[in-house]
């Protein structure tokens, strides 16, 4: 019995990490697409806004001040 054991411990792990290695083909959330309600409704009229801004050092970094204003606001 623990032959028989260790064998079924064996054919699970593998096939445990074959499914692993395999994975998603596509991302589960692409650049591109909307992030919220919110964001589809401001693409749709016109209003979109940037996702990042350029910080002082030139990188890049999230524009979340931007992004966080009122729907009213430009």
């Amino acid at each position: 019995m623990p032959r028989m054991m260790r064998r079924m411990t064996f054919i699970v792990c593998g096939a445990v990490l074959l499914l692993g290695t395999i994975g998603c083909e596509k991302a589960l959330f692409p650049k591109d697409a909307p992030r919220s309600p919110y964001e589809r409704y401001q693409t749709l009229r016109g209003q979109d806004r940037p996702m990042t801004e350029t910080n002082v050092w030139g990188g890049e970094q999230p524009s979340l001040r931007n992004r966080l204003k009122p729907l009213d606001e430009p």
